[in-house]
């Protein structure tokens, strides 16, 4: 998105040029960019001071500070970094810097992240990826002799424990959490069914053999609830968590699902809202629920373009639940 509209432009005091731009080495087509936004320094600071600062981070595509203000009157700007290879630790790095005893402020913009959730149901690709004899959190570089940072081995008692076991791929985000309460409900007490996250569970046997009747008998029942069983597998790991956020600084006229689905697909999936925000109760804080991989707890500021004006949001995951 930023990249359609940025130039190669440089600073000049006395003119009109809309922002000051400073141009790193020249790259590959091929190459992948990643931007990342700064704010909170200095009017003296520009975008060659910036660079400056910026290069021993990494190799840096371009620099670029728009002359206008944000709506509350802080300079910002963004810089593009070539081959990033962990965006985040490297926005980490980034608010660390320190101008003249001044701390910078920076993140990911996360309206530009190529990352989208999937169907509000089931993430298909953690089916898809069994099916190619992949896994959902397994690097199966590593089995290719690539270095690994720990290692650790499980015993084979354990492992044949769960080879007899079966993994049920809900059909919507969040039902393997009530997975255990359907069965309870249904008299099916042989089987103990553990969430492994928002989409995943594992069916154990507590009687030798219930499993394996309960998905050729009851097939009619669980496909309620599933959308496959299978036999576990040492890679099956959920990755995705639910989570409630609460988003301040929606203007009124973009109070809609169709806008809470666009503000979430930076973190994740949007599932629903609660009823305050579906009713538009009150319009301070939009509370949504999302599916998310973010491991760390959501506090975010998320910039959209909004009809060609720039809004700035404060997401904070709700840890009350």
């Amino acid at each position: 998105m930023i990249d359609n509209v940025w130039k190669k432009v440089m600073y000049k005091r006395n003119s009109r040029t809309k922002w000051d731009a400073t141009v790193g080495g020249g790259r590959n087509e091929s190459e992948v960019l990643s931007t990342f936004f700064f704010t909170d320094f200095d009017d003296k600071w520009k975008a060659k001071d910036m660079y400056e600062v910026f290069k021993k981070m990494g190799d840096i595509d371009e620099v670029y500070i728009p002359n206008k203000k944000d709506k509350r009157g802080r300079r910002y700007g963004f810089v593009r970094f070539v081959n990033v290879k962990d965006d985040r630790l490297l926005a980490t790095k980034l608010d660390n810097v320190f101008l003249e005893g001044r701390k910078l402020f920076a993140n990911i913009p996360r309206f530009q992240r190529k990352e989208k959730g999937g169907e509000k149901g089931v993430n298909s690709n953690i089916v898809n990826n069994r099916r190619k004899g992949g896994g959902s959190n397994m690097e199966n570089r590593n089995q290719e002799g690539t270095r690994s940072h720990l290692s650790f081995k499980v015993e084979e008692e354990t492992l044949k424990k769960y080879e007899k076991t079966y993994v049920g791929i809900v059909k919507e985000a969040g039902l393997a959490f009530n997975i255990k309460k359907a069965f309870h409900e249904e008299g099916i007490f042989s089987i103990m069914v553990t969430a492994l996250g928002a989409n995943m569970c594992v069916l154990e046997d507590l009687i030798e053999g219930e499993a394996e009747r309960f998905i050729e008998e009851r097939k009619v029942w669980w496909k309620v609830w599933f959308k496959e069983i299978i036999p576990w597998e040492p890679q099956d790991v959920d990755l995705e968590r639910m989570a409630w956020i609460k988003c301040l600084g929606i203007p009124c006229h973009a109070w809609c699902n169709g806008f809470f689905e666009t503000l979430a697909s930076s973190l994740g999936t949007f599932i629903h809202c609660d009823d305050n925000t579906f009713t538009k109760l009150s319009m301070d804080v939009a509370r949504l629920r999302i599916r998310t991989k973010c491991i760390a707890v959501i506090n975010e500021i998320i910039l959209v373009l909004i009809n060609g004006l720039l809004f700035r949001f404060f997401v904070v995951e709700d840890v009350s639940e």
